[in-house]
C-alpha cells in the first residue's frame, strides 16, 4: 500500500513548525518577529526585497508581523560575527594556504590576512559576548509564533 506523500510532507511541516494546524483545520493567526538590525544593511537588495515581499504577504495574509528592534548594545554584532568567521575560516583553509595558496580566492586570502591580526583572547572573548546576548534575544522574541533572526554561536554548539 502506499502512503499519500502530502501525509508524510504534513508531518515534517509541524514538527518544523510548532503549532501549524492539520490539513482542513481553519488556520490561527500567526505572531511573526521580523528583526531590523545592523545586518540589514549587509543584506543584497534583492535579498533585501524578497524579505520585504515576504513581510507584506504574511501581513496580507491576516497574520500578526512585529517588528523587532535589537538594542544598540548588538550594533557591533556583524563585525563580531565577521571576525570569528575570518578565524574559524583562517585555521580550516591553513593546510590549503600553506600547500597551494595560489588556488585559493582573493576573497579566501583576504580573510586569511585578516585572521592573521586576530588573537586568541580577541576571538574568545567574542564568542563569550555573542553566547552571553543570547538569553536577552530570546526574551525579545519570546512573543511571536516565527521569525528570522541569526545566531552567533561557535561551531561546536550551532542551533538550527
Amino acid at each position: 500500500m502506499v502512503r499519500p506523500l502530502r501525509n508524510d510532507l504534513e508531518l515534517v511541516a509541524r514538527q518544523l513548525i510548532p503549532g501549524l494546524s492539520r490539513h482542513g483545520e481553519s488556520l490561527k493567526r500567526a505572531r511573526i518577529g521580523v528583526l531590523r538590525s545592523p545586518h540589514t544593511g549587509h543584506v543584497d537588495a534583492d535579498v533585501a526585497c524578497a524579505i520585504e515581499d515576504a513581510v507584506n504577504r504574511i501581513a496580507a495574509g491576516g497574520h500578526a508581523v512585529k517588528e523587532i528592534i535589537l538594542p544598540s548594545a548588538f550594533e557591533t554584532v556583524c563585525s563580531d560575527h565577521q571576525l570569528i568567521n575570518d578565524a574559524e575560516g583562517a585555521r580550516s583553509l591553513k593546510y590549503e594556504f600553506e600547500s597551494a595558496p595560489e588556488k585559493l580566492s582573493d576573497e579566501t586570502r583576504a580573510m586569511i590576512a585578516r585572521a592573521d591580526s586576530i588573537s586568541w583572547e580577541q576571538e574568545t572573548s567574542e564568542k563569550t559576548l555573542g553566547r552571553a546576548s543570547n538569553p536577552a534575544v530570546d526574551q525579545m522574541f519570546r512573543s511571536v509564533d516565527a521569525n528570522c533572526r541569526c545566531e552567533l554561536r561557535d561551531s561546536g554548539s550551532r542551533r538550527t
